[in-house]
């Protein structure tokens, strides 16, 4: 073997073994786990990802354990109400037609949203829907009440197992009507299910078209 080659050979072995040990510096250490920050920052890009199911899928099992932990220890719910109104009594939202005698018809509307605060920003988890359609004429109610519940999840890994508990009072020719409704939502990382929420909404409407409402978890 000659001088030139024995050079160029030795130069190669040289820039292999320099790649190598450049590729083994520039691994990056895992994130620590156990510092709340970084989870809260592996969460809030996983808040601003477009598809937060695919974004969590990328991360490690132990990435995505600590960050579906965080996002169901912690948390805070809050009630929206709205009132739907000036709308035929037969025609609103394909509830059922309401009596001849009905002069006005509402739709009393209730979501208990979860949400959790994520580097000062509050990102939803999933919400609870109840609706309450009812008609009065300015002494009573004049056509039974109808009541709408429904869940939905907006954190990859939260479940709404359903509507678990229900019960309500009065109605159509009396002066009020209450309904209460309780749902089951979970969070799961395959088959652990590890916490469970369960809002409950309580709200009641008169014959002169008011309404209260109230909510608890």
């Amino acid at each position: 073997m000659t001088a030139r080659i024995k050079l160029t050979v030795i130069l190669a072995l040289a820039a292999l073994l320099f790649a190598v040990a450049g590729g083994v510096q520039a691994q990056e250490p895992p994130p620590d786990l156990d510092d709340p920050e970084v989870v809260e920052g592996i969460a809030a890009e996983i808040a601003q990802a477009g598809d937060r199911e695919e974004a969590l899928n990328q991360l490690s099992p132990a990435e995505r354990q600590a960050v579906q932990k965080f996002v169901s220890e912690r948390g805070n719910g809050r009630l929206e109400v709205t009132l739907e109104t000036n709308f035929l009594p037969s025609e609103h939202e394909g509830f059922g037609q309401a009596d001849s005698g009905a002069v006005n018809c509402a739709t009393q509307k209730l979501i208990y949203v979860w949400e959790e605060r994520i580097f000062f920003v509050n990102v939803d988890m999933f919400k609870f829907h109840s609706d309450t359609r009812w008609c009065w004429d300015g002494s009573r109610i004049t056509s039974a009440p109808e009541i709408r519940i429904r869940g939905t999840v907006h954190w990859p890994g939260w479940e709404y197992v359903g509507n678990i508990n229900q019960s309500s009072g009065g109605g159509k020719n009396q002066w009020e009507h209450w309904d209460y409704v309780q749902g089951h939502f979970r969070i799961c990382d395959g088959s652990d299910c590890h916490t469970h929420k369960y809002p409950s909404i309580t709200k009641r409407q008169y014959g002169d078209g008011t309404y209260i409402a109230s909510a608890t978890h």
